[in-house]
């Protein structure tokens, strides 16, 4: 029974009220209660109750319409840091190739020429844990695809861009300030326990729907003249010339994707354990295939809380209003212009 002090301590990480610390730390003194918490412990933690999880997690989210990707972290190595209130942070870079593969093409700047990289990534919930002291501190998972942690340990230069992805990204999501001047390295992959994130897009609706209708006999029996293959010829060219020529404003295509957190204490079955979980994606990435633009200053791009605007007048003109499936912070948009070859 010494340990319960101890114990009790823990639990205030855990924001409890006075009355539920009081209950639980009053169950842990029942052996009985101690072996179920001790048996429901090690099946969240079993592996194999892990996947059966994600399995059933994944079937409901396929009948709301909804593709789910789980990012389990695999451990890389640690960055130890401060935020601006002095509290300890631990940053776990880590890795899983369920992210994208690092890219990257050539940039001018003026007379200085390099490479421009694109770096999925994708940065977990903070979440409370202990130092070694005891003392409570804050953790951040920010995972990348191995490929990139393969090529930060081959090039200082990389590693320390990879560093200050992961900072910045934790620093503009979360609203944190760390203290960039007091970065150490310890030497651990991984601090806390793994939790799981999760990526969740809606069901792919690339694929036409099947619109095809059977045409009545009535009609097949009374076909309407057509006309002659000079004329269908000439339609075609002038089809093809208009596509150059197009007074009215082209629409593009493009896809939207939800993107969110997913932790696995959302499973939990006590709820002083358990977080508010939530459907709601943190984020919106709207790609828009825009084929023949060459430079950003082309396109007039407008985002307000509900609605995203695009319009180009050179050397094609396009036109797209997106209402969006979720209000937006405008302040905090980004927009990238990507170029494949």
């Amino acid at each position: 029974m010494s340990n319960l002090p101890e114990f009790g301590d823990k639990l205030e990480g855990l924001d409890l009220s006075q009355s539920e610390l009081d209950r639980l730390t009053t169950c842990m003194k029942d052996e009985k209660f101690r072996n179920l918490f001790q048996e429901y412990a090690e099946e969240i933690a079993n592996p194999e109750n892990k996947k059966r999880y994600e399995e059933e997690i994944l079937q409901l989210e396929k009948e709301r319409g909804m593709d789910v990707k789980f990012i389990n972290p695999d451990p890389g190595h640690v960055i130890k840091t401060t935020n601006k209130e002095k509290q300890k942070c631990f940053i776990n870079i880590c890795t899983n190739d369920v992210l994208g593969k690092p890219k990257s093409q050539p940039s001018v700047q003026g007379s200085t020429r390099g490479m421009q990289w694109s770096i999925p990534h994708s940065v977990s919930q903070p979440r409370q844990d202990l130092d070694r002291s005891g003392n409570k501190c804050v953790v951040y998972d920010v995972v990348f695809h191995p490929d990139t942690y393969y090529m930060l340990t081959k090039n200082h230069r990389f590693k320390q861009m990879i560093h200050d992805t992961a900072i910045d990204a934790i620093e503009k999501r979360f609203d944190v300030i760390f203290d960039k001047d007091d970065l150490k390295f310890p030497k651990m992959e991984f601090k806390g326990t793994p939790m799981s994130s999760i990526i969740r897009t809606p069901t792919d609706k690339s694929k036409p729907a099947d619109t095809s209708t059977t045409t009545p006999e009535w009609l097949l029996k009374n076909k309407m003249p057509t006309t002659d293959s000079k004329d269908q010829e000439k339609m075609k060219s002038d089809d093809r010339n208009n596509q150059f020529n197009i007074k009215t404003p082209i629409v593009p295509e493009y896809t939207i994707k939800h993107r969110g957190y997913f932790d696995m204490q959302d499973l939990s079955m006590i709820p002083s354990f358990r977080k508010q979980a939530t459907s709601r994606p943190k984020e919106l990435v709207i790609s828009i295939d825009l084929p023949k633009i060459k430079a950003a200053s082309s396109v007039n791009l407008e985002i307000f809380e509900k609605l995203l605007k695009l319009k180009s007048s050179e050397p094609v003109q396009y036109k797209l209003e997106i209402k969006l499936p979720y209000p937006v912070d405008e302040t905090k948009g980004m927009a990238l212009l990507c170029y494949f070859f």
